[in-house]
């Protein structure tokens, strides 16, 4: 089965991409290094860790909502989506409780895509977040493909086909990162966040190695190898420069 989202959210838009004259900065720095530290959080099973930022969330949340709702979007119902991010933040703290740290690294993971659509399909805004998140959305369906023993019934082009749509996505994330100033977050711009992406391409081109057997098994292990060098990645938007 291809790869598909596991959750649906509340947007209306239509189905041109618009682009506002006045672009809104629809970027919350402090929520998104709250959101990407609890998702690792719950990533990792770090109960300690998901707990505190879970709190630190709950507390920045209410502010960022207040600025949400100041917003306007054209094509985009902001009331639905505080309404469903209220909802989703409520859920993550219930499950994280129970130490249900899968549900609430789905969930987290979510209102960071919701926050990306947003700004990929009703903004201009161009934030270096939202390519690493859609590289980490191509490389799981990649994953999905190469872990199942039927590789999902891809034909082999369309699964190559993938694999090039992954390469086109790091390389446009390297691009922006580079050129694209992400002042609230300065490890992105730091040598060693340089470092992690050329890791990214290192370990991208041996799992393109394993490929020329053809023989599923021999990529199993080069694929899993890329997820690491991703949260690396994601691991330089959980410092703020302005933590006031």
């Amino acid at each position: 089965m291809k790869f598909i989202g596991s959750i649906l959210i509340i947007l209306l838009f239509s189905s041109a991409r618009p682009v506002s004259n006045i672009s809104p900065q629809f970027a919350f720095p402090k929520m998104d290094s709250a959101l990407v530290n609890l998702w690792i959080s719950c990533k990792e099973k770090n109960e300690d860790s998901a707990h505190l930022f879970i709190n630190r969330l709950l507390a920045i949340w209410d502010d960022s909502k207040i600025k949400m709702s100041a917003q306007r979007i054209d094509h985009l119902d902001m009331a639905s989506v505080i309404h469903e991010i209220d909802i989703l933040i409520k859920e993550i703290d219930f499950h994280i409780n129970l130490s249900d740290f899968d549900v609430a690294e789905l969930y987290t993971f979510h209102i960071l895509w919701q926050f990306k659509d947003i700004r990929k399909n009703l903004t201009s805004d161009q934030y270096s977040l939202d390519e690493l998140i859609e590289t980490y959305e191509i490389y799981q369906e990649v994953k999905c493909i190469v872990n199942d023993e039927m590789m999902g019934l891809y034909e082999w082009r369309e699964f190559i086909a993938v694999v090039d749509q992954l390469k086109k996505e790091i390389k446009r994330y390297k691009s922006i990162t580079k050129n694209e100033l992400d002042n609230d977050f300065p490890l992105v711009k730091s040598p060693v966040h340089t470092d992690k992406i050329n890791d990214l391409k290192k370990q991208l081109r041996a799992f393109e190695r394993s490929l020329d057997s053809a023989l599923r098994t021999d990529f199993i292990e080069p694929c899993d190898q890329i997820e690491p060098a991703i949260i690396e990645l994601f691991k330089s938007y959980t410092q703020l420069l302005i933590t006031s």
